[in-house]
């Protein structure tokens, strides 16, 4: 669930920013000089190519089946969203990942003897 809430963070961030510098190139083209005055002019970096977006978002939605794993996939959701990843994929790889989890974490407990997880308990 909190993947689905990152992706959905990550989209409407980028939404913002897009609505931001459209509303900012507005007012710049209404008083041309006043945006300019007093700063240096900005740097001209380069655009991305659609190249590099298409294959982010070709390939991009597989990373998320790394989307249960502490301080990573929270981080990855929210990126997939930035980058508008299609959502559907999204929630299919996050789920898939974080089934997984869960299928390693019960076998994990249930392969595991239990005399180990009780001497893990007596040093706590």
């Amino acid at each position: 669930m909190e993947g689905l809430l990152d992706w959905w963070i990550g989209y409407g961030a980028k939404v913002a920013l897009l609505r931001y510098r459209l509303r900012r190139s507005h007012r710049a083209h209404a008083h041309p000089h006043a945006e300019s005055a007093g700063r240096p002019p900005r740097s001209g970096k380069p655009a991305l190519s659609p190249r590099y977006f298409r294959w982010m978002r070709k390939r991009g939605a597989p990373m998320l089946l790394l989307s249960w794993l502490p301080g990573i996939g929270d981080p990855l959701c929210t990126l997939a969203g930035w980058l508008c990843i299609p959502f559907r994929p999204s929630v299919c790889y996050m789920a898939i990942g974080k089934f997984l989890r869960y299928v390693l974490t019960t076998a994990a407990l249930l392969w595991v003897p239990d005399d180990f997880w009780r001497s893990l308990g007596q040093w706590f």
